[in-house]
């Protein structure tokens, strides 16, 4: 976790560099996956929420979470299907 925000932190306050280097550099987005849901108490998962939730190009999810966003996004396939 905190090599991501470090990461992002570095590039944020480089990006003038950086572009000089890379022309084509685009800010990156930074997805963390952490654990399942019952290894994560309420008070830890809701400390990696606000951290990844203060950009919008950091996102969390646990195990548990990517599982029912690609239930969801098959049942919605199904539907479209019929």
């Amino acid at each position: 976790k905190n090599q991501l925000l470090q990461w992002d932190s570095f590039i944020s306050q480089n990006i003038l560099f950086l572009k000089e280097k890379f022309h084509d550099l685009n800010r990156p987005s930074f997805y963390l996956i952490y654990g399942r849901n019952d290894e994560l108490d309420s008070d830890n998962k809701s400390i990696i929420e606000s951290e990844f939730a203060s950009n919008v190009n950091r996102k969390f999810s646990t195990f548990d979470d990517l599982a029912l966003d690609f239930k969801t996004l098959l049942m919605r396939l199904e539907f479209t299907k019929s």
